[in-house]
């Protein structure tokens, strides 16, 4: 996959965005500048979620977190949020995602290109409530008749009790004949919502137009994306193939526009920084494009480590031989990326010898802590170990050069190039160093532009 273009007419900062990434530029990387406030980071953000998110359900609240930012200019009917080409390996892709309102619905009808009835985007967000009431009814319907069933008249009970028990069943039965026809009628209700969700996909498929979801508005202003020449039915495996091959990889401490806005909020509130943390954490579990530039933790290290011993295993089991080579090379590669002098090994659980950690030790084996080692040096381990498993994909980097020597920030457009061959990498930056390491060409621009060197 290749992102040849990207087009933003406005969103946030981002004002009349048009970049293309030229798809023969060896090599495919390409650094992303602009001074403070250009929205660098917005777009790398926004890239991610409209192609990573709009074919999961279980994504989409972090597309809808993003889409709440969204409105329609009063008196008009859509907003294109984004237009984007790509390079599928085979043939460009041209695609546009949009935000409309019941008005282009309307707009769309009187081009005389599909008949339909009347048909809105709030339909829907109108099944799910009903439903929801079908099942509380049924639920007290099921009540009711337990308790009609467990009223029984006794031969040793008073006339007085008797009277009672049979008081009750015929109020129970006429709470159930009115509970039954309330039943009735929300089946007919969903009846006729799903008609009109069918009505509204149809319209919707008669002019292409592939239905995501929407904002915190989403039942006026949803989510919609064209991609030319494509049936509905193709846009939606595409997309599905497109979210597997578009990352994002970004600091700690960035704003991320795809969290909710109270987990935003923690970022900038005494002591919450943490409970931060933890929302990226767990945002992370649901999108796994995610990976953030993390300098306590070595848990990406650590698995290459186990994936690593598994392959020498799986070949001892296949070919009678063991080699040790996968596990050599993973130490091998990482002693590459540490300064001089510093070693990396897995650290073994004494009780069973399986894989919990790592550990850092000098040349003459003094022990280290990963806090020893610098926080480039824990990130340039990070970044060659995530990126060694992507491959064919779109990778977005924001601010990869930071706590990089101005060495290694111009080495880690040779490093991303070797770890990941067949990826493009668009590099949000503001390091002069890291652009040098390619042509002029390759380094695209965002208002206002990086300053030239004197």
């Amino acid at each position: 996959m290749h992102l040849l273009r990207v087009q933003v007419p406005e969103f946030r900062a981002l004002k009349n965005v048009d970049i293309e990434f030229e798809k023969d530029f060896i090599p495919k990387v390409f650094p992303l500048g602009s001074q403070n406030g250009g929205g660098k980071s917005t777009l790398l953000q926004l890239i991610f979620v409209l192609l990573h998110c709009s074919s999961h359900p279980d994504r989409l609240p972090f597309l809808n977190n993003l889409l709440a930012q969204v409105s329609i200019p009063e008196g008009e009917s859509h907003k294109v949020l984004a237009k984007m080409d790509i390079w599928d390996g085979e043939k460009v892709v041209s695609m546009e995602f949009l935000c409309c309102n019941d008005t282009f619905l309307e707009s769309l009808k009187s081009n005389g290109t599909a008949t339909i009835g009347d048909i809105s985007f709030a339909s829907p967000f109108r099944e799910k409530p009903l439903t929801e009431k079908q099942s509380q009814t049924s639920g007290k319907i099921s009540q009711s008749t337990n308790e009609m069933n467990n009223l029984k008249v006794i031969t040793e009970m008073t006339e007085v009790q008797k009277s009672d028990i049979m008081g009750k069943k015929t109020l129970l039965e006429e709470q159930l004949k009115l509970l039954n026809a309330e039943l009735e009628v929300t089946k007919q209700e969903i009846s006729v919502v799903r008609s009109m969700v069918e009505s509204l996909m149809e319209f919707l498929r008669v002019e292409k137009l592939h239905y995501i979801t929407g904002s915190s508005n989403a039942e006026k202003q949803p989510l919609l994306c064209r991609i030319v020449g494509m049936e509905v039915s193709e846009t939606k495996s595409f997309l599905s193939k497109l979210a597997d091959k578009i990352f994002l990889a970004a600091p700690s401490t960035q704003v991320y526009l795809f969290l909710s806005p109270d987990n935003r909020k923690l970022l900038f509130k005494a002591g919450t920084v943490d409970n931060y943390g933890t929302a990226l954490k767990e945002s992370k579990t649901k999108l796994p494009g995610f990976f953030t530039y993390n300098i306590t933790s070595t848990e990406v290290i650590t698995k290459s480590f186990i994936v690593a011993r598994d392959q020498d295993f799986a070949e001892r089991v296949n070919t009678g031989r063991y080699s040790g080579d996968h596990y050599q090379q993973v130490l091998n590669e990482m002693k590459q990326l540490l300064a001089t002098g510093k070693k990396i090994l897995p650290q073994l659980n004494p009780k069973d010898n399986t894989v919990e950690g790592v550990r850092f030790t000098t040349e003459d084996g003094t022990e280290l802590y990963p806090e020893n080692l610098s926080h480039g040096e824990l990130k340039r381990l990070g970044i060659c170990v995530w990126s060694r498993k992507i491959e064919n994909a779109i990778v977005l980097m924001d601010e990869v050069e930071n706590a990089f020597h101005p060495d290694w920030q111009y080495q880690i457009v040779l490093d991303l190039t070797e770890w990941g061959p067949t990826n493009q990498y668009i590099l949000a930056t503001h390091s002069y160093e890291l652009c040098r390491a390619l042509t002029p060409a390759h380094v695209k621009d965002l208002e206002p532009k990086l300053l030239p060197v004197r």
